[in-house]
């Protein structure tokens, strides 16, 4: 008789999940949508489904693990996402409605453990059930896709990756034109990758640094987990934001790509600029040249620009890095 404590296998469980995603790590986001690799699963899963039935069953009929279970889903699909590309972003709506996709599942194998039919019933039910799901995420995510193209339109060149490395701190302050001793504290780094290299260094050299990413794994005191768009700025906090090919790289994507999400980067632009104190500056890199004219005529802001050896001549135009001092 299986003795297992809810606890310890709602531990397995996660193990499981964590375990799938892993499989698929290396894969390209592309493969999500064009291939069955993420319907295949372990014979381990059917196991112990089989051999835990009893208290998998109350697991996901109780509403606190159910819940957990599927926004932990969704965190592992989302990281997942944003690792291939960096420009997505599953804001509000499609968090709600992919967590609601990961709930249904769950509540439709509570239906097939209850009434399992032998092991081979088991695995033939958990196939149809992970195809059925990932037909609807893939559904999901071609309504997301459709802001940016045409209904008639593919959106699988949407798909390829596109994600910026993690830069070391002396490489990025030389991009930026940073002299670190000059800085205005406290410091942001928005967008500062998922191990904060130049939060870190900073801290070692004595500044009240701090970051934020949507990557970030571990969190600290001073790097947080967190996505520039869902998070409020207060107004006069910082003596320096940095953005290093992060708000700046997203905002010219979405310039191309979406008017309305594009408005909303330069909503977000101006509450970053409000949340600097007076002397403070927004150092950023690539530039805006769409965005910066209406910033340059501000009384309240002076703008500056200093060019880098851009790799590809088609690119010159935003390759250069902007400081935008608060001054009063």
């Amino acid at each position: 008789m299986n003795s297992k404590k809810p606890d310890s296998v709602y531990d397995d469980i996660i193990r499981l999940l964590q375990s799938r995603i892993n499989a698929r790590v290396d894969d390209p986001l592309r493969e999500f949508h064009t291939s069955r690799k993420f319907e295949s699963f372990q014979d381990e899963e059917v196991a112990f489904c089989a051999a835990n039935s009893k208290e998998i069953i109350d697991i996901l009929k109780n509403n606190n693990y159910r819940k957990s279970l599927s926004e932990y889903s969704f965190e592992l699909l989302k990281v997942y996402s944003y690792s291939k590309n960096q420009f997505l972003h599953f804001d509000g709506k499609y968090r709600r409605e992919i967590i609601a996709l990961y709930q249904r599942l769950i509540d439709e194998l509570v239906a097939v453990l209850e009434n399992p039919g032998g092991v081979d019933s088991l695995k033939n039910s958990y196939s149809r059930l992970l195809a059925d799901h990932q037909n609807r995420l893939k559904a999901l995510f071609r309504d997301y896709f459709r802001q940016y193209v045409g209904e008639s339109e593919s959106f699988l060149h949407l798909l390829n990756s596109t994600v910026s490395a993690n830069y070391s701190a002396q490489l990025q302050l030389e991009l930026l034109r940073i002299d670190p001793f000059s800085l205005m504290e406290p410091v942001l780094d928005l967008g500062c990758g998922k191990e904060g290299n130049l939060v870190n260094y900073l801290r070692s050299l004595g500044f009240a640094a701090f970051g934020m990413d949507r990557m970030v794994l571990n969190e600290s005191e001073y790097i947080k987990q967190g996505d520039w768009m869902e998070n409020t700025l207060e107004a006069n906090r910082w003596g320096t934001i940095i953005a290093h090919h992060s708000f700046s790289t997203n905002f010219i994507y979405q310039h191309y790509s979406s008017r309305k999400i594009a408005a909303l980067y330069a909503k977000k632009y101006m509450e970053i600029l409000k949340s600097l104190r007076p002397g403070g500056e927004f150092i950023y890199t690539p530039g805006l040249p769409f965005f910066e004219e209406y910033i340059k005529p501000l009384k309240a802001f002076k703008f500056e620009s200093f060019k880098i050896t851009a790799p590809l001549k088609s690119i010159e135009n935003i390759t250069y890095t902007s400081r935008v001092k608060r001054i009063y």
